[in-house]
């Protein structure tokens, strides 16, 4: 730090107050207001000590403020009684804060109050100025225990005086923090006294692109709710990040940090949400973040791409930042462009990962190429569910928050005013969780000022739709450019989706537009075109016309598929459902369809075709309740059951026919019976003033005539009866009930409504997927290797002295099928079975499903020693002179590794042949199965203490269909790891072998493999049940 400027910054002696100022001109200086108190209060005398010239003499001046009223801000001008020459006077600049970073102030604490002292200082938070007198927080990072004296020195970053200190902050008895408030707040108050606070001008060379671009930011944003970013405004809401991939949902604040330290970050990064959660905002406002303020430790130059035109408009990251710069300098060359950016001068913000249309792999490597290099900062966004994965080892994660419910409410308030309590009360929770995603939440805030209605909650297509219409109406004649609109909006919403239809994850230009709206108003061409562009749905940038956002592109698409007939709907929904880009398109279509006829179309069809879509899709449709609510109860009643085993069975014989005889209702039957020889018929009543209903599923033969509903007369709900303290009985709700076989389901305590029949079928199917994972009850269909796994897991749990053979435990690896089975299905078997079961009803099951499986194997040659696991190939008594004995120690390097080859390689097998044959329709939507098949690598990691045992780390890679997936395992000591990262080497595989890119890697300790029970048994239903959740959502 300069040590000349000490001269300029003088202690404040004040009546019984000492501070700190500092000159802004030959006759003025500021400090901090409170530090002159007893001059406001008692007029008493200000003095003013400079260091003279050789450092150590003093000059005192007096001083009073310029103006009287001195008591309205926090910071105060103060007029000298004489001027003073050859001192150095420090800059004052207009600056706010981009993120965490390291200044310094000098002023006279206590402990050096003759001389004074710099301070180290590191700011914490930067926040709104409101009502408090600082807006800066500052944490000490020096040894001084009291800072009373440094009231009113300069903030000082890069020479410049930035801001004043006011305040500290003590935390048992010693100062941790500093307050200090920003200078920009008194730009006004300072030129009224010739103070000008200067302003840090973008390099020259970039100065037209980066006024360019400030201005389109301008127009993008215009449209975004209010945030806490460049402006100081009461309304913001705050954008945080997770920096690590964890449900953003869920997290707490301890867990977060603030968007600005994306810009103080070293290396790239990628920010992910769901649709509408603010990545395009965000990487927006990093744009202008770094126009507005230069950075911490170097000038960068924000380029701002779309992925969208990867392949289209550039073919290369240089190309896309050379088309950026070209309108503004015609004479720019690419090679500059590569210079550029190897030096570091440009912060590349690329937007929207997930809208990729062509060549995602080339974009993916060139991504992974430019991180790579040394001075490379790269900001990328994606959606959460098309997130790449091979990015991760080279770019930070960060996952953007949502907005939490106190948030919520409190912006509602400020911005309704008076309005806002009576449409407060009808947010449910539903509605609540909605619009913690803040483009929804700008939606509803919409809706709330312009129909002061009710919102139905469930159906984001609606906000979508009231949006739309707000802003091709509405807002024009808010915003004053029009007297009238010379178009009605629907004519406009027609315009748009058609044009939707023309260019979706295409581009769009101003002439496609053009047919467009002469396809539906032709003599207003001129007028359509200029209400439509206005409104902001659509953006042009010279003769290209994009829209807004990736998701109002995909609403409007699905407004268009919505107004075709019954029979286009059939074919463009058979056509596409399949598509992953029109995911998003069928979730609007299903909110978007009012008649119940061309809604189960699309149900229809995805029952057939695309279970993981079906599910998305229930959660968006149109609510039917309210129509309902005119059908007999009883009319109706039968209505929904039947609609209930309509789906219930088309989904089971499409998606699950293999294990239909672990499902309810064939699950009663004999194990001689075939499942497809019965059909269902369901019991059910429905009431629909809870609403509730119950319902029972029973078997039938295919050629009884029973009718298949029958509807009872069951009313009211089930409640609970539970006392209170005074011994007073009170009931409450139940939830859900079962009752054997019998159902019950309370609606109101859920999302769904009296028109969920679909949804009903697929609560039914998740439980019993759950019941049937849960318990890995597919043993029928599982190889040898699990059985046997199954069955020494059995034997290792029998604890009777009785069940043993020549006084040892029953086990396969030491005695035949025959002998075991001979002993278990004895009379004292028998009973131990039995008593078990009265225990542990699980334990029983398993013991007599063991027995079962015992007798099928007796009668047949095994090799059983081939099906189980290696086991431990050193005995104790090799190791009896130890005192103590740890597991492993019985195990060699050698059969460890044995073991773990022999546990990855049946575990890859044995999942994919389980998926292939009874999940086989299901199979390219589970995220495991669809990376493989695959070669595991493993690395046994040993410590070099024996009692420190080992770590078991996991890694994979893809092969080829039909090459080696042999596993392949190494041993080393924990010390003489080399910290190598294989997952590019596993993205670049999945990449050329055309596969989704889903990377996982793990860790355990070794005793979960040599100390457990069933261990690939385990693992292979564990895998199936993230999987299977992949599509049902959790189980």
């Amino acid at each position: 730090m300069d040590t000349s400027i000490q001269r300029s910054i003088p202690k404040v002696n004040c009546g019984n107050h000492s501070g700190t100022a500092f000159l802004v001109g030959n006759n003025k200086a500021i400090t901090a207001t409170h530090v002159i108190n007893d001059y406001i209060e008692r007029n008493d005398e200000i003095e003013l000590i400079f260091k003279g010239s050789n450092g150590k003499d003093e000059v005192k001046i007096n001083a009073v403020p310029i103006i009287s009223d001195v008591c309205t801000t926090s910071i105060v001008v103060l007029q000298l009684d004489r001027e003073l020459h050859g001192y150095e006077l420090l800059p004052c600049v207009d600056y706010k804060f981009s993120s965490v970073v390291s200044c310094v102030c000098f002023g006279y604490p206590p402990a050096r109050f003759n001389e004074g002292t710099f301070s180290n200082l590191r700011l914490i938070n930067e926040n709104y100025l409101g009502e408090k007198d600082w807006n800066l927080d500052l944490k000490i990072e020096d040894d001084i225990k009291d800072y009373k004296g440094v009231s009113g020195a300069p903030l000082i970053y890069k020479g410049n005086v930035v801001a004043v200190i006011q305040r500290q902050v003590t935390e048992r008895g010693e100062a941790t923090r500093l307050s200090a408030v920003s200078l920009f707040h008194f730009k006004e108050y300072l030129s009224s006294f010739g103070i000008t606070l200067d302003k840090y001008e973008n390099s020259l060379i970039y100065k037209d692109y980066l006024e360019g671009l400030e201005k389109e930011l301008e127009i993008k944003l215009d449209n975004s709710i209010n945030r806490l970013v460049t402006k100081n405004n009461t309304l913001g809401l705050p954008i945080r990040l997770s920096s690590d991939l964890v449900d953003a949902y869920n997290n707490e604040d301890n867990s977060s940090c603030s968007f600005k330290e994306l810009l103080n970050l070293n290396g790239s990064a990628i920010v992910l949400s769901e649709a509408g959660g603010g990545k395009t905002f965000l990487l927006n406002m990093l744009a202008k973040e770094c126009i507005v303020n230069y950075l911490p430790e170097e000038e960068r130059v924000p380029i701002l791409l779309s992925a969208k035109h990867w392949g289209i408009s550039f073919s290369s990251l240089y190309e896309g930042i050379y088309n950026e710069l070209i309108p503004y300098y015609p004479d720019i060359h690419l090679e500059e462009v590569m210079k550029e950016f190897q030096k570091g001068k440009f912060l590349l913000l690329v937007d929207g990962l997930d809208e990729v249309t062509s060549s995602h792999t080339t974009l993916i490597e060139d991504l992974l190429k430019k991180s790579r290099m040394k001075n490379a900062k790269i900001i990328l966004s994606c959606r959460v569910e098309k997130y790449y994965d091979q990015l991760k080892p080279l770019f930070k994660i960060f996952t953007l928050q949502s907005l939490k419910s106190e948030q919520i409410i409190q912006y509602i308030k400020k911005v309704l005013g008076e309005d806002a309590p009576p449409l407060l009360r009808d947010i449910d929770d539903n509605l609540l969780a909605l619009m913690k995603n803040p483009m929804y939440l700008s939606m509803v805030i919409i809706i709330l000022k312009q129909t002061k209605k009710r919102i139905m909650s469930k159906n984001v297509s609606e906000l979508y739709s009231t949006f739309s219409r707000y802003l091709l109406s509405g807002r024009l004649l808010e915003k004053g450019q029009f007297h009238h609109l010379k178009i009605d909006e629907t004519l406009k919403l027609r315009i748009l989706a058609t044009y939707a239809n023309k260019t979706f994850r295409t581009f769009g230009d101003i002439y496609i537009l053009n047919e467009c709206i002469e396809e539906v108003v032709p003599s207003e061409l001129a007028n359509a075109k200029k209400e439509i562009i206005d409104s902001g749905l659509v953006l042009q940038k010279g003769n290209q016309i994009e829209f807004y956002h990736p998701s109002i592109e995909e609403y409007f698409m699905a407004l268009y598929i919505s107004n075709l007939s019954s029979k286009e709907i059939y074919s463009v929904v058979r056509e596409k459902c399949k598509m992953v880009e029109y995911y998003e398109v069928f979730k609007y279509l299903t909110g978007l369809l009012r008649l119940v006829e061309k809604q189960n179309i699309v149900f229809d069809i995805l029952e057939d075709e695309n279970l993981y879509l079906y599910n998305k899709c229930l959660d968006t449709r149109f609510d039917f309740s309210e129509q309902v609510e005119s059908n007999s109860t009883i009319n109706y009643a039968e209505l929904y059951f039947s609609q209930v085993r309509k789906s219930y069975l088309k989904i089971i014989n499409n998606f699950f026919p293999l294990i239909k005889s672990k499902m309810s209702p064939w699950n009663q039957l004999d194990d001689n019976l075939d499942p497809n020889d019965f059909d269902v018929i369901i019991y059910g009543s429905l009431d629909k003033t809870i609403p509730s209903i119950s319902y029972i599923l029973k078997v039938v033969t295919n050629d009884s005539k029973q009718p298949r509903i029958v509807i009872n007369d069951f009313r009211g709900g089930v409640t609970a009866s539970i006392k209170d303290l005074n011994g007073n009985e009170n009931y409450m709700d139940i939830v859900s009930s079962s009752f054997g076989y019998s159902m019950y389901k309370n609606l109101k305590f859920s999302n769904l409504g009296i028109d969920s029949a679909r949804e009903m079928a697929i609560q039914i199917i998740k439980e019993q997927l759950k019941n049937i994972i849960d318990n890995r009850s597919l043993i029928e269909f599982e190889p040898k290797i699990l059985i046997f796994e199954f069955l020494e897991g059995v034997l290792n749990q029998i604890w009777d002295n009785n069940l043993k053979l020549d006084g040892k435990k029953l086990s396969l690896y030491k005695h035949s099928i025959q002998d075991i089975s001979n002993i278990l299905l004895s009379t004292k078997g028998i009973e131990y079975g039995q008593r078990t079961s009265k225990y542990n009803s699980n334990k029983g099951r398993d013991y007599f499903q063991a027995l079962v499986m015992l007798n099928e194997f007796k009668d047949k040659t095994i090799s059983v020693i081939e099906c189980l696991p290696p086991k431990s190939d050193i005995s104790e008594e090799k190791l009896i002179k130890k005192t103590t004995l740890y597991t492993w120690e019985l195990w060699s390097d050698e059969q460890l590794c044995n073991l773990l080859v022999f546990v990855f390689d049946n575990l890859q097998i044995i999942y994919r042949n389980l998926v292939e044959s009874l999940f086989a329709e299901l199979k390219n939507h589970m995220p495991y199965y669809r990376i493989g098949p695959m070669r595991y690598i493993i690395t046994l990691c040993k410590g070099e203490e024996i009692s420190s045992g080992a770590t078991v780390e996991v890694n994979f890679l893809p092969v080829p269909q039909g090459m080696d997936t042999k596993t392949e395992v190494k041993v080393a000591l924990n010390d003489s790891i080399e910290e190598k990262d294989i997952s590019a080497e596993i993205i670049q595989k999945l990449l050329q072998l055309n596969r989704p890119i889903y990377y996982f890697s793990e860790s355990s300790w070794i005793g979960n493999y040599i100390s457990e029970n069933e261990v690939i048994r385990k693992k292979v239903y564990n895998k199936l049940k993230n999987d299977i959740q992949y599509i049902f959502g959790k189980l």
